[in-house]
């Protein structure tokens, strides 16, 4: 894919988290056996320019510990060590984690097991963090495996080409990380050559080819094949082969393809014939009688097989949220696939599992029943594909059937921080959650308040807010029953801290799910909250906070990520600051100097000060504005007529920007006439 396209119903990020399961704790033994391999670091260090040994792509020169050669003969390598957060140089607190690089080189393609145990101080096995990299260079690495779990013992099986892989092992990112370096692990690691050598070797050609030499490039798929019809192997890779390759029997995941209509079939059945469709468009259908042309299991990223499929195709009108609906008026269990062609709104039929972008299942809150998906990065000018088919059960092979409604939405990008980034904090580059919620008695409300603008909208007078979504993470320890906002006025030259009375709309939802802003640094951190309200152009603050309903038994926090690079920087004769509270109203907002320092990679250092978030919407026409309605009450009067003198002469105070009617940067008779001209008393 050219693009990190995430879809709002279906969060993905590096790291999944598994469901917990008691550990059996007879099978979690860490003593490692004899001649088995001992890390060769010491669980990280607060000495001023440590180098881990072992640090892998966390540190100049990608150094790993070497694991040696898996063959057959010598398959099996036991590695162990301790792994747990520690205090960084310069820091009192355990800010940094230990991760442990370990590599391994296969001469020949084949299965690798990783078999992993693990014990904390009292014995216990706790959650640890696994990744399994196919190859070595950090640029071109791929992660085949990133989750975190707390099996024990973990078990996992890939299938890796010859040359030199990663096995790498921590603890969670998130949270406190436990007492320091308290976690013991060993990791087992089984090298399985395949039962045909031909297989998986890279000048073997394309499976989906003929050629001359028996097997084929893709180890997994030339196993299956040759076991099928060995002849695949040891004599040529011919068209039985190819044809054996791309059927669905066999899983191998290539895909090529096909749309033969049935001559009743709706005009959009083929995705070469797609719907062309336009935000607002709602769209009633039936595929009871549409055939089968997108790509189905191994050669698809969704969960659930589609069947019956139809096609729409959308340019996003602008950048901001793109939404394919069908919760209004479907009668039957749907799947949505998405895909991400491009600009140019063409696009190859034989490539439509390398532009699939994610999918989405029974969205709308109803088991077995219709889907909802949000594209959240979608850029102007982008086209996407939405297929939408029945859900194939597994056990019959048969697609749901029935009829539809399929609406496209948009809400525009308003406001957009962009994503956040690390900053160096205690020493350490760390991605730096601002506090935000009832954290103790002594701060009940430790709140932000983080300026922002809202343009003019294309059309109408003002906007419709539909969505704020905000950059963060749940902290360990902490219960986030409610994710609440406040939006304050702000006078845009002078910056002055919120203070009572000054609020303009506020709300609470339920503690969303995060997912992942494609743009930011941290996994899974955005946290979309709902919204439906009017914002005039203007400047502003925004504050997000966590709450709860245990009355300060548990504290409530929201750790909002800092350091995006396009928030609005306060400064002033001392430099970068921000607002923040310990209570409100008493003591109130209080200037805050950052104790923290930006990457020295990153472009404006004081952007440190800032917050990660976006705000969406839609145009909205209010009421008629009248020229001279300074305090837009819907009247010229003795109020707006105050207001008007109040700025008399030329224009520096972005507040009397309004009050310039004729818009020549000086406030004056001309104005004056104007507002009287429209005097409604």
């Amino acid at each position: 894919m050219s693009k990190r396209t995430l879809l709002a119903s279906v969060a993905a990020s590096a790291v999944a988290t598994l469901a917990w399961t008691p550990a059996v704790h007879a099978q979690c033994t860490v003593t490692p056996p004899p001649g088995a391999i001992e890390q060769n670091d010491a669980c990280g260090s607060g000495e001023a320019g440590y180098q881990d040994p072992n640090g892998g792509c966390n540190y100049a020169g990608n150094p790993t510990q070497a694991l040696g050669t898996l063959t057959p003969s010598s398959s099996t390598v036991v590695c162990y060590g301790t792994i747990g957060n520690f205090i960084p140089s310069g820091s009192t607190t355990p800010s940094s984690r230990d991760l442990d690089w370990y590599s391994f080189e296969l001469t020949q393609p084949g299965t690798v097991n990783f078999s992993i145990t693990n014990n904390n101080s009292s014995g216990a096995s706790v959650p640890i963090v696994v990744f399994v990299a196919k190859g070595f260079d950090c640029d071109t690495q791929e992660f085949l495996v990133g989750l975190e779990t707390e099996l024990c013992p973990y078990t996992v099986s890939v299938t890796l080409p010859e040359g030199v892989h990663k096995l790498i092992l921590t603890v969670p990112f998130e949270g406190d990380g436990g007492a320091l370096c308290s976690v013991d692990y060993r990791a087992t690691v089984t090298y399985t050559p395949g039962v045909f050598p031909e297989c998986g070797l890279a000048k073997g050609g394309s499976c989906i080819e003929t050629h001359p030499s028996g097997g084929c490039d893709n180890f997994a798929c030339c196993e299956a094949v040759c076991a099928f019809e060995p002849a695949c192997c040891a004599v040529e890779w011919d068209q039985v082969c190819v044809d054996l390759a791309l059927s669905e029997e066999l899983g191998c995941g290539y895909f090529v393809y096909t749309c033969n209509p049935p001559a009743p079939a709706p005009a959009n059945d083929c995705a070469t014939s797609a719907t062309v469709a336009e935000v607002g468009n709602t769209f009633e259908f039936s595929n009871v009688n549409a055939s089968t042309d997108g790509p189905n299991g191994g050669s698809s990223v969704c969960a659930a097989g589609i069947g019956n499929d139809l096609w729409w195709k959308v340019q996003s009108p602008g950048t901001g949220y793109l939404t394919a609906t069908l919760c209004g008026g479907t009668d039957f269990d749907t799947v949505i696939d998405v895909y991400s062609i491009g600009t140019s709104g063409n696009f190859d039929p034989e490539l439509l599992p390398d532009y699939q972008i994610g999918c989405a299942d029974d969205t709308c809150g109803i088991v077995a029943g219709p889907s909802i998906v949000t594209i959240i990065d979608a850029e102007q000018g982008d086209w996407f594909l939405f297929r939408v088919g029945g859900w194939i059960d597994p056990a019959t092979g048969v697609a749901a059937t029935g009829s539809g409604v399929l609406t496209i939405e948009f809400l525009n990008v308003i406001y957009n921080t962009g994503g956040t980034r690390p900053v160096i904090f205690n020493g350490a580059l760390t991605n730096l959650g601002l506090s935000s919620g009832y954290l103790s008695a002594a701060s009940p409300k430790r709140w932000l308040a983080v300026p922002f603008t809202i343009p003019t909208p294309p059309t109408g007078d003002k906007w419709l807010v539909q969505e704020i979504a905000a950059n963060g993470f749940s902290p360990a320890g902490v219960v986030n029953e409610t994710l609440n906002w406040i939006i304050w006025s702000r006078n845009a030259a002078t910056n002055a801290r919120p203070v009572d009375g000054e609020q303009i709309v506020s709300g609470s939802v339920p503690f969303p799910a995060p997912i992942d802003d494609p743009t930011g640094n941290p996994a899974n951190e955005q946290h979309d909250i709902a919204t439906d309200f009017e914002l005039e152009p203007g400047n502003y603050f925004l504050t997000v906070f966590a709450g709860n309903s245990t009355n300060g038994v548990s504290p409530a926090n929201f750790a909002w990520f800092c350091n995006p690079p396009n928030g609005i920087v306060m400064t002033d004769a001392q430099g970068a600051y921000l607002w923040r509270s310990a209570n409100f109203p008493e003591p109130g907002f209080i200037r805050t100097t950052p104790g923290w320092q930006p990457d020295p990679a990153q472009t404006d250092p004081n952007s440190i000060t800032t917050n990660g978030f976006k705000i969406l919407g839609v145009p909205f026409e209010g009421k008629e504005v009248i020229p001279g309605d300074l305090n837009g009450d819907g009247i010229v009067n003795g109020t707006d007529l105050t207001i008007l003198l109040g700025c008399w002469g030329t224009v520096t105070n972005p507040a009397c920007v309004p009050a310039d009617l004729n818009a020549d940067g000086s406030v004056n008779g001309t104005d004056l006439t104007v507002l009287l001209g429209n005097w409604t008393g």
